[in-house]
C-alpha cells in the first residue's frame, strides 16, 4: 500500500493520502471524505483537479471538494420525505432545506480504507438515525484506475428500507488547479432536458426542454459563453447549478469537457447530472501550488439520482431496500487532444 499522512483533525483522528499510478495517470486521495485529491495526465503533467495540500482546506474551506457526498446529495425540499408512511424531518442545512447528506456529511467523516491493487476501497457505516436518515447502511466507494480513466462505484447495503444517492462532487479544470477560469472549456451535455430550480435552489419536479435557453448543451459551448444571460434560472443558480437529465438508460456519456489540451468525458448509468460552475467559489484560501480559486475556476459534473426525487413521482427514487445492495457508477475518461 502506498500512503503518507495527510493531516490531523481536530478531534485527533490522523487522516491518510493514497496513491495510484499506471503508465497514464496518477491518482491520489485521502480517507478524509474518500476524497479525491489528484488526477494527474503523465503525458502533460497537467492536475485536473482542485484541491489542497493537507487535510487542513479540505475541512476549513470550499465545502465537498472532491468529497465522496450522502446519505443524499444535492437538496431535499424543506429535508423532509416520507417512508413506508412514515414521514421524516432531517436538519435544515441549506436555505430551510438539507444539502448533501445534512450538517455532517460523508465528506466530513474518515472512511475505512484498503488498497488492492490500482484499486482503493472506502468503507463507512452509517448508523440509524444519522442526520435523521432511517436504517443501519454500509457504503462502499470504490476508485479503480484504469487505463483509459478513473472509474468511481459506490455501492449501500441497507438493514433497514431507507434512502441514499452518493456523488463525487470533485472541481475540475483541464489547465490546472490555477486561479483561471473554466469559461473557456467546451461543454457537451447529453441531456434534452434539465430541471428549473425553486428559490432556494431545490431541483423542481418538471423537467424543461433545454432548446432555446442558455441550457443548451447538446452540440457542446464555451461554458462562458451564457453563464450571465439574462435568464431567471442563471439569476438564481448565480451561474450553472442545475440537474440535467441524461438522454438514455444505463451506462452511457452524460457530458464531454475539453479545452486545447486535454478532454474528460464522464459516463454514468444514473439518471441525472448537476452541473455546478463555482459559483461560490471563495477565492480568498490557499490552495495547490498557491492558488486562490476564484468563482467560475473549477467546474463540477456530479452524477446523481435527480434532486428532490424521493418527493417526485417521475424519477427513480434513490430506495435502498432492507437486506439490499444497489450499485452505481462513474467512469473518467481522460484523453490528450
Amino acid at each position: 500500500m502506498s500512503y503518507y499522512g495527510f493531516g490531523t483533525l481536530q478531534n485527533g483522528e490522523r487522516t491518510q493520502i493514497y496513491h495510484l499510478e499506471n503508465a497514464k495517470y496518477r491518482v491520489d486521495m485521502t480517507d478524509y471524505g474518500a476524497t479525491l485529491v489528484i488526477f494527474i495526465d503523465k503525458k502533460t503533467g497537467i492536475d485536473i483537479l482542485l484541491g489542497y495540500t493537507s487535510v487542513w482546506g479540505y475541512t476549513y474551506s470550499t465545502p465537498y471538494m472532491g468529497a465522496t457526498v450522502g446519505r443524499v446529495c444535492n437538496r431535499i425540499l424543506y429535508g423532509k420525505f416520507t417512508l413506508n408512511g412514515k414521514e421524516y424531518q432531517l436538519p435544515l442545512n441549506d436555505r430551510g432545506n438539507t444539502l448533501h447528506g445534512g450538517m455532517v456529511s460523508y465528506a466530513k467523516k474518515v472512511w475505512k480504507a484498503e488498497q488492492k491493487g490500482n484499486t482503493m476501497i472506502f468503507t463507512y457505516h452509517s448508523k440509524d438515525g444519522e442526520e435523521g436518515f432511517p436504517g443501519d447502511l454500509d457504503i462502499t466507494a470504490i476508485y479503480a484506475l484504469e487505463e483509459e480513466g478513473l472509474r468511481f462505484t459506490w455501492k449501500a447495503t441497507a438493514k433497514e428500507d431507507t434512502i441514499c444517492s452518493i456523488t463525487n462532487h470533485a472541481y475540475f479544470n483541464l489547465n490546472g488547479p490555477s486561479d483561471t477560469t473554466v469559461l473557456d472549456h467546451v461543454l457537451k451535455i447529453n441531456a434534452d432536458t434539465y430541471n428549473p430550480l425553486n428559490k432556494t435552489g431545490v431541483a423542481l419536479e418538471e423537467a424543461v426542454n433545454v432548446e432555446g435557453t442558455p441550457f443548451d448543451f447538446r452540440k457542446g459551448k464555451r461554458i462562458g459563453d451564457e453563464i450571465r444571460a439574462n435568464d431567471p434560472q442563471i439569476h438564481i443558480g448565480g451561474g450553472y447549478d442545475h440537474n440535467f437529465v441524461i438522454n438514455g438508460k444505463g451506462m452511457r456519456e452524460a457530458c464531454v469537457l475539453s479545452n486545447d489540451k486535454l478532454r474528460l468525458t464522464v459516463e454514468t448509468d444514473l439518471e441525472g447530472m448537476q452541473l455546478y460552475t463555482g459559483n461560490k467559489l471563495p477565492g480568498n484560501i490557499v490552495g495547490k501550488e498557491g492558488h486562490f480559486y476564484p468563482q467560475f475556476s473549477g467546474v463540477c459534473m456530479e452524477t446523481q439520482h435527480v434532486p428532490n426525487a424521493i418527493n417526485y413521482e417521475r424519477y427513480e427514487k434513490p430506495l435502498v431496500h432492507a437486506g439490499e445492495t444497489v450499485e452505481h457508477t462513474t467512469f473518467y475518461r481522460l484523453e490528450e487532444i
